[in-house]
């Protein structure tokens, strides 16, 4: 494999990791998202991005005995009550950790709003969901190293 292939098959990776990433954080877990969590490609795309350790790899089959042990209702009512509520455990945007206080929609989720837009980029959830949202940048992400294939 030469060194254009290797790259494009790292951003690919990049791409359907992020993806699979911005899947789960921004909704709840359903049976294709279960699929994809126990797939054969993803632990292809977790060692194509691994570490010298194999600690995505690690992870990954953490998540995979986690997954296949809990089950999709419990995997459901976790998302509910990480996420969802009615008293939110983690919250999903950016800007809740950068002021340090529980508000959205702050100057720094403007500020993501306007790097997507340097980028083409629009967030899907606009109108009712802030653009910090780690579902949205895991997205953003998973689009720019779509859009990195191409470019070499």
């Amino acid at each position: 494999m030469n060194e254009r292939e290797a790259l494009t098959m790292v951003l690919r990776s990049r791409e359907l990791l992020y993806a699979m990433l911005s899947r789960c954080f921004g909704g709840e877990p359903d049976e294709a998202m279960i699929d994809v969590l126990s797939s054969t490609e993803l632990d292809q795309v977790c060692a194509v991005l691994d570490d010298d350790k194999g600690t995505l790899s690690s992870l990954r089959a953490d998540i995979g005995s986690e997954v296949a042990e809990r089950g999709l209702e419990e995997l459901r009512r976790e998302y509910t009550v990480c996420f969802v509520g009615p008293q939110t455990l983690v919250f999903p945007w950016e800007s809740v950790y950068v002021t340090g206080e529980e508000l959205v929609f702050q100057p720094c989720t403007l500020n993501v709003r306007d790097a997507y837009r340097l980028e083409g980029f629009e967030a899907n959830g606009e109108s009712h969901e802030p653009d910090d949202h780690v579902a949205t940048e895991a997205d953003f992400l998973a689009k720019l190293a779509k859009r990195a294939t191409g470019e070499f």
